[in-house]
């Protein structure tokens, strides 16, 4: 919960905001969520409508609707996949090139002989 907590200061603190509201797709299910968060003025945070997960390295926040939350309330399967490509003569992470080469390398077709 630490990481969560961190991103949600950092989203009071920029916004000046007591409440937020995400909007986005439940991991479980793929259902529309709509998600209100609320810092009172003691520091504590209220969540509403399911659940909002912050995996350090992982840029956008993850969703779990209220039914979803009931039945797990672990978030599960959510590391992305690392993309490994030979461009170079060498192996390395899709994810290290520059945006140019990573359209370049998603731009590429594999062939079947």
């Amino acid at each position: 919960m630490g990481a969560t907590k961190d991103y949600l200061q950092g989203l009071y603190d920029e916004h000046q905001k007591p409440e937020l509201e995400f909007n986005g797709t439940c991991h479980d299910c793929k259902q529309t969520v709509q998600i209100v968060t609320t810092m009172g003025d003691d520091g504590k945070l209220t969540i509403e409508g399911g659940a909002l997960y912050k995996i350090e390295g992982i840029e956008e926040p993850f969703f779990k609707c209220e039914s979803c939350l009931e039945k797990d309330s672990i978030l599960r399967n959510y590391q992305p996949c690392e993309v490994f490509t030979r461009v170079c003569g060498y192996l390395r992470p899709v994810k290290q090139f520059n945006k140019g080469k990573q359209a370049e390398c998603h731009q590429r077709v594999n062939f079947k002989m």
